[in-house]
């Protein structure tokens, strides 16, 4: 049973969070749609204290990827909230109310396409001045009775034609990279959606608005904690895992550092989805050779150090040794790129001394065994043992 669910996990992998989020939003509307007025009024609450948060800890952090996004939907929520005081049930007749329901997908789908990668930079400014003059440039078409409002049967096409493709492209990159962003996008812009669908109604208009965001904020602060621990990119651990960890290493173990042979010109030959690529493809031919005695952890790009807690020095280096012939012997295949790479990896290894106070006195030994080889040679595991030396 625990296996199976282990494969469940796996299967659903990054999509598993949003999706969650999401279907306990549904359930949550269901439930409390009977329950009147008072239940919107607390959900309207929650959503502006969760935008507050949101602006707080993106202003914090520096943040421009999914602020913009959030403000975008901050702001339509806030419009339409106007115009059901104004115009009551009846604001679904208004040009205004087609005007804003149109912009909010298309600005959604141009900030999930071109964001900002920091809110404190001259873009993000010129951002908002367009958010803000996108809105003053509506009101004024609406008041002179322009508006993109084409209706059938009470349903505004227009508007959900301009929904399809950040639902489209934000699904299509999901299923193609399996990113928590996109995933948490699709299902941010498809709870916006529904809260358009329902925005006569005070309980549904608010839980989905409420729904999206609280979906942003999860997927931030996981993102967060998740990139304190691990690199992003290849999901292993960190060179802060690494030392938190250090601490309950046994009292006897053996360390290897291996590194990409020639990486800094691969960085310049290749674009940065391929380097991706050609490390998360050397990461699983590495992986093929662990046992679960050995850990990996990502130092940079093109460095990664294996713990052998039940390995002495000889049977390190020959499990480091098999990586090497392994990766040696492979052509890598990567996206756009018109010929097969090849590369080829060096290391060194070293042994936990009685005399060594942590792992600081390991890892140095490792690293200077493998630099003093790579001056004069590459694709080897060090120190090489004497019956190999010529």
């Amino acid at each position: 049973m625990q296996q199976r669910l282990e494969n469940y996990l796996q299967l659903c992998g990054n999509m598993l969070l949003p999706c969650v989020l999401f279907v306990i939003g549904l359930f949550t509307y269901l439930w409390s749609s009977s329950l009147g007025y008072d239940n919107g009024v607390v959900f309207h609450y929650l959503f502006l204290a969760a935008n507050a948060l949101l602006l707080l800890a993106f202003i914090n952090f520096n943040q421009g990827r999914l602020l913009f996004f959030t403000i975008v939907i901050f702001v339509a929520y806030m419009a339409i909230n106007y115009l059901r005081h104004c115009y009551g049930i009846n604001m679904v007749d208004s040009l205004i109310y087609s005007n804003v329901i149109t912009l909010l997908p298309l600005n959604l789908c141009l900030f999930y396409l071109k964001p900002a990668r920091h809110f404190i930079e001259k873009k993000s400014f010129i951002y908002l001045l367009i958010i803000a003059l996108e809105y003053a440039v509506i009101e004024n078409l609406s008041h002179h009775n322009v508006g993109m409002a084409w209706r059938f049967y009470g349903i505004n096409i227009i508007a959900i034609a301009a929904f399809i493709p950040i639902l489209l492209i934000s699904f299509i990159r999901s299923v193609a990279q399996g990113n928590l962003f996109d995933y948490g996008m699709f299902f941010a812009a498809l709870s916006t959606a529904l809260g358009i669908c329902y925005s006569t109604d005070a309980v549904g208009f608010s839980l989905f608005f409420l729904l999206s965001v609280t979906i942003i904020m999860v997927i931030f602060f996981w993102q967060l904690v998740y990139r304190y621990y691990f690199n992003e990119i290849t999901g292993l651990y960190n060179l802060i895992s690494y030392r938190r960890h250090s601490r309950n290493f046994p009292p006897k173990y053996s360390l290897g550092i291996i590194s990409i042979d020639g990486f800094e010109g691969l960085r310049r030959g290749l674009t940065i989805r391929q380097r991706h690529e050609l490390v998360i493809l050397t990461i699983n031919a590495i992986q093929q050779h662990l046992t679960e005695d050995m850990t990996i952890y990502q130092i940079d790009d093109a460095k990664f150090i294996i713990i052998c807690e039940k390995m002495n020095l000889k049977e390190t280096r020959h499990n480091l040794e098999d990586i090497r012939r392994h990766i040696a012997g492979l052509e890598f295949l990567l996206h756009r790129h018109p010929v097969t790479i090849k590369i080829t990896i060096s290391g060194g290894v070293a042994e936990k001394k009685r005399t060594d106070t942590g792992v600081k006195e390991v890892y140095a030994r490792a690293e200077k065994s493998m630099n003093d080889t790579l001056k004069f040679s590459g694709n080897i595991i060090s120190p090489v043992p004497r019956s190999e030396r010529r």
